[in-house]
């Protein structure tokens, strides 16, 4: 397999694969798919072009000016059923702290299947807050009653930001549940 480096104008470099074998092209096709990076297209075969997404340290970081161009940030998680479980998620735009108070309402739904109803929802009025000295930062905060609910190996979430003018979805991604013996 090669790997290019592909420069871009914002300084954060992409990235293609490029199958020699078909072992190879299956591989790249399941990266894709999977989420695993962020790619840039989900019907990859022999080749596929990732747009990386800088996370830092405890806070996940997720840069806007990936997600301008059509991406959005994929963050995967576990939770223990039948435990309280909290994450905070920084988010940057233009290089600076993105400032989350200028969002109307911010929502993040946890479903079975993408298709399906929200087994929880949380809001700024319940499960998340803005925190950080720049508003930059969303605690997210699922209760052990929450978690409880998640009987599924998998479920998927995204967060919508509801602006004056638009709505944006920054980030999605799958919760992987480790599930308890004990209730």
């Amino acid at each position: 397999m090669r790997v290019v480096r592909i420069a871009t104008p914002n300084g954060i470099d992409d990235i293609k694969l490029i199958a020699e074998d078909s072992s190879e092209a299956v591989f790249i096709k399941q990266l894709a798919e999977a989420g695993t990076l962020s790619s840039l297209s989900s019907n990859a075969s022999s080749s596929v072009v990732f747009r990386p997404i800088s996370v830092q340290g405890v806070d996940q970081s997720f840069n806007d000016q990936l997600i301008s161009r059509g991406t959005i940030g994929k963050y995967d998680f576990s939770v223990r059923q039948n435990q309280d479980h909290n994450v905070d998620l920084s988010f940057i735009k233009n290089e600076l702290p993105l400032d989350l108070t200028l969002y109307t309402s911010i929502k993040l739904q946890v479903k079975p299947s993408k298709q399906s109803s929200a087994i929880i929802s949380l809001d700024t009025v319940s499960g998340l807050t803005i925190s950080g000295s720049d508003n930059n930062v969303l605690a997210v905060a699922f209760t052990a009653a929450q978690t409880k609910e998640l009987c599924n190996e998998t479920y998927y979430y995204d967060i919508l930001f509801v602006g004056a003018a638009n709505n944006n979805y920054y980030l999605e991604g799958k919760i992987t549940v480790k599930k308890s013996a004990t209730r």
